[in-house]
């Protein structure tokens, strides 16, 4: 109802520019560059005060032109707008500083920032090195026009005096309001069909808001001309949170969830916390992917996967087609088909129904806490249903464990660091990953046709879902030779995959034509980037790739020169290449302590006591997964392991509850491992941004940065404080039953 009622604008500042050292000198010497040489329209970020604007812009395209400024007085930090193509080749924007002690100076303007033709001026600081005393400096600028994309504009520096505070905290505030609307969203649809049906299983929460989310955002894509997309948005989530409002109104909190599962949605609110505070954070790492934009990744790197979703957003948006002109300059060099829809129906609500302007472009605006053209909201949306994806684990290990214990494995899973880095992140992955295991749910059940409906519906989220077709394979044979005899697998598996195929064949008749998911097959004769692409060079990338994935720090002795772990704008440094252990490697991303001290032991017993299952549910699938990825070496975690990575942390907790009652030291260890998560989450959410930022906030964005360091801080420790604290609690609880 806010969101309708109030429009958004982008942050005021209040500035003054910085004097010239002599008054006397041109304001501007060189060619080429000139006041106001700019393309007509180019866009300003709300200011007061005047400032002077210089550009390389011209019909027909100029000759290479080089210019710098006056002199200006030194400041500790200063301020410019900049427009164009500051890291185009042939074409450079420095800040050229005159020091005391160093001499004169260069430093460039980080490359990440490439405004481009968006239409807009970007701002941008920099600090004098007061270790040098500078004396003053001046900005130089090189321009080599060899097509329209070869201009530059800058401002003249000045300081920023004043922030309008006031709209950031409109903007967090709306930022609230689409954490909580998410949440409700998502969740209350499978909590009254809980109440109402009181013997349905948690797994199935998830799945009843996602659904009806779908069918709103797919009703405004293909509606009535007669209805806009936006009014059945709002029409649609209106109805959707007016019953939920009714109904939590009327029942308490009891006639919908059990205790176990009041606390798994207790731990599900702390992520959402973690991911949402990251997310309006305004720093990232240097070289981030989009830097400065309003669908930065918060990583280096070349995945742009995290803005794919919102692309089918704006087709619902603008009811488009997704083989139009326009689908097609959103998607390249991929198309429609290669994603399924199903995360970005589902999110479509949420990001429609505030005053938000999606734009017929790509979201390339410079970036604010929750930005006029609604990516924030995408972002927000995406986070809370990537942590409904996790609501899965509990529920399958229900099947299993005791509640505390289903729970307990659930917090295994769920603050692993490489589990928060997804949830941030916001590809669908996760939430693909759930449906995957409701899929293992289902199977387990017995009901496989059920399980091949549920596997292709996340298929329909992410295509990675198919990577689990060993796994389940392997729940198929395993169970019905155990209940039914050595052949009544086969039956089994023909319902699979007659669930599975049957939402093959939908999206395959659905793009027609234009189906494309054929080139997947295509990383199976990739090397990993090695050339030529020998079947040597094919074996040796495979073995690169199980090392790296498997063997702490083998990525980062052999194989850190990787292009995967580098800003595609210059080299990063060895604090963010480490970090991106988190990402790809299994040692890491389960949280290296718990690795070493506790998981590998854990996966030895499954070995010994469950080797039939360890083998098909863990081994054979990565092991079929290796041959397939040939993309990159620097690690599989992310590639499409996120089911596998929850399974085998929940198979890590099955194991660990069969010994608990034998081995309380071992129990002691572990527990405090899982404590020192936490010092690895909070690293891997801020260390790489800071050390290669040398910034804890920026102007004008300290309000909403101190907000999100705080956030994400105080989430953090509660996070970790409380599972250290269960899980104490469980180890002194399976001492006293042995003793």
């Amino acid at each position: 109802m806010c969101g309708t009622s109030f429009k958004l604008h982008r942050v005021s500042i209040d500035i003054a520019p910085i004097p010239q050292a002599d008054p006397a000198e041109p304001e501007l010497t060189g060619a080429g560059f000139a006041r106001g040489k700019v393309p007509r329209g180019t866009y300003l970020p709300p200011f007061k005060g005047s400032v002077k604007m210089y550009g390389s812009w011209a019909v027909p395209l100029p000759s290479a032109g080089s210019a710098h400024t006056a002199w200006y007085k030194a400041a500790p930090r200063v301020a410019v707008f900049i427009a164009g193509y500051p890291s185009r080749r042939g074409d450079r924007l420095a800040v050229e500083i005159e020091t005391a002690k160093g001499g004169t100076i260069r430093v460039p303007v980080p490359p990440e920032l490439i405004p481009g033709d968006g239409g807009e001026w970007w701002l941008k600081y920099f600090s004098l090195p007061e270790d040098k005393q500078p004396l003053r400096f001046r900005i130089v600028a090189v321009a080599t026009p060899l097509d329209s994309q070869g201009w530059l504009g800058f401002s003249q520096p000045f300081v920023i005096r004043s922030v309008d505070n006031l709209e950031i905290c409109k903007q967090l505030l709306w930022i609230l309001f689409a954490a909580v609307t998410s949440l409700v969203a998502f969740l209350s649809p499978g909590l009254i069909l809980r109440r109402r049906r009181r013997n349905l299983h948690f797994i199935w929460i998830p799945l009843a808001g996602v659904v009806p989310l779908a069918c709103i955002g797919l009703i405004a894509w293909i509606g009535p001309e007669w209805f806009s997309a936006r009014f059945i948005c709002r029409i649609g989530l209106f109805i959707l949170i007016g019953y939920a409002t009714y109904h939590f109104i009327r029942f308490p909190l009891s006639t919908y969830l059990r205790s176990m599962e009041c606390r798994a949605l207790s731990v599900f609110l702390l992520l959402v916390s973690i991911g949402t505070a990251r997310s309006i954070y305004s720093l990232g790492p240097a070289g981030e992917l989009f830097g400065a934009r309003i669908s930065r990744t918060f990583e280096v790197g070349a995945r742009s996967d995290s803005r794919f979703a919102y692309h089918a957003v704006q087709l619902v948006r603008f009811r488009d087609s997704p083989f139009g002109p326009f689908a097609a300059s959103l998607y390249v060099p991929w198309t429609f088909s290669h994603r399924g829809p199903i995360s970005s129906l589902a999110v479509a609500p949420l990001v429609l129904s505030p005053r938000v302007n999606l734009l017929h472009a790509m979201p390339d605006q410079a970036w604010s806490p929750f930005d006029p053209e609604g990516f924030e909201a995408y972002r927000v949306a995406m986070i809370v249903l990537a942590c409904c994806g996790l609501l899965a684990v509990f529920g399958l290990a229900r099947l299993f464990l005791p509640a505390d214990w289903a729970f307990f494995a659930f917090l295994i899973a769920a603050t692993a660091p490489f589990t928060i880095h997804e949830i941030y992140f916001t590809w669908p992955k996760l939430i693909e990953a759930g449906f995957v295991l409701l899929a293992a749910y289902l199977a387990f059940r017995g009901r496989f046709l059920f399980a091949g409906f549920a596997l292709g519906f996340a298929y329909l989220v992410h295509p990675s879902a198919l990577v689990s077709i060993p796994a389940l394979i392997g729940i198929v044979i395993l169970r019905r030779r155990k209940n039914s005899g050595p052949y009544a697998w086969i039956d089994g598996l023909f319902m699979l995959g007659l669930g599975v195929g049957a939402w093959l064949a939908l999206w395959r008749v659905i793009n027609n034509v234009h189906y494309a998911q054929d080139s997947f097959f295509a990383y199976l004769k990739m090397t990993g980037g090695l050339k030529p692409p020998t079947a040597m060079n094919w074996l040796r990338s495979r073995v690169d790739s199980v090392l790296d994935t498997l063997v702490p720090l083998n990525l980062i002795f052999f194989h850190r020169w990787s292009l995967e772990l580098q800003s595609i704008y210059e080299f990063s440094p060895p604090v963010i290449q480490f970090f991106a252990s988190y990402w790809d490697t299994l040692p890491f991303g389960a949280g290296i302590a718990f690795f070493l001290l506790g998981l590998l032991r854990l996966l030895y017993l499954a070995y010994r006591k469950a080797r039939a299952w360890f083998l098909a549910l863990i081994v054979i699938p990565f092991a079929l997964f290796v041959p397939y990825w040939g993309w990159g070496i620097s690690g599989l975690l992310r590639e499409g392991l996120h089911a596998w990575f929850l399974g085998l942390l929940l198979f890590a907790a099955v194991m660990w509850h069969r010994c608990a009652r034998r081995s309380g030291s071992f129990f002691r260890i572990l527990n405090w491992t899982l404590l020192i998560r936490g010092v690895e989450t909070l690293c891997v959410l801020l260390l790489p941004t800071i050390a290669s930022q040398h910034l804890l906030v920026q102007p004008p964005y300290v309000l909403s940065d101190t907000v999100a360091l705080a956030g994400m801080f105080a989430a953090t420790v509660a996070l970790y404080a409380y599972t250290f604290r269960f899980a104490e609690r469980l180890r002194c609880r399976s001492l006293s039953a042995t003793s």
